[in-house]
């Protein structure tokens, strides 16, 4: 399993978890065009038949920054940030983010406010041998179409964990059937995650 359960890192504080899902409802409610424009640049491209999740990431938010960074820069060495996303969905309509890999970051660390449904999946993928693979990309991200990738094993996030892999992992989310919000500690691009293994009191 790709996905490494973070027991030692103490829950956000109740003061940044009300911060983060009071501005995603801003964010939602404000600027819904951060929403559609991850749809608008992947969907037609690649995945012309699935449901894509409204979705957006916040990743300098200042003042979220200093709050993360007042509770957990004493855990690490290395310098952190932090983001918060969120993604939409409904029961109807089940949705998802298609294959893709983060090439500004490798380690994800990442806590669920919401999971967004009670089968919500975290799939990793491998290319298929001798498979046509293309990378478009957007903002953060590189994309890549199921028809090259072979699904090997898939993850359900809880709430009120912490949780890390490998984001230049091929993955997807899938079965979205509402609002799933997490935060993510956020190291510099080059720290892979055995790094988390090697600090002290984190396991």
């Amino acid at each position: 399993m790709p996905v490494l359960n973070i027991t030692n890192l103490p829950a956000p504080s109740a003061e940044i978890q009300e911060y983060v899902r009071n501005k995603i409802t801003e964010i939602a409610n404000l600027d819904n065009a951060k929403f559609h424009n991850f749809k608008d640049q992947v969907k037609d491209l690649l995945y012309p038949e699935r449901n894509i999740a409204l979705a957006t990431e916040t990743i300098d938010d200042s003042v979220f920054i200093s709050m993360v960074s007042a509770q957990y820069q004493s855990y690490f060495r290395k310098l952190i940030s932090a983001t918060y996303c969120s993604f939409h969905g409904s029961a109807e309509a089940p949705a998802g983010i298609g294959v893709h890999s983060h090439f500004r970051r490798t380690l994800a660390l990442n806590f669920f406010l919401e999971t967004g449904g009670s089968d919500v999946r975290t799939c990793f993928y491998e290319h298929k041998p001798d498979s046509e693979v293309e990378l478009p990309r957007a903002e953060f991200n590189s994309y890549f179409k199921y028809q090259d990738m072979v699904l090997k094993e898939y993850y359900v996030a809880e709430t009120n964990k912490w949780i890390a892999f490998d984001s230049k992992i091929p993955h997807s989310i899938e079965n979205i059937e509402n609002t799933r919000i997490y935060m993510t500690i956020v190291f510099s691009p080059d720290t892979e995650i055995e790094y988390l293994t090697s600090e002290p009191g984190i396991e």
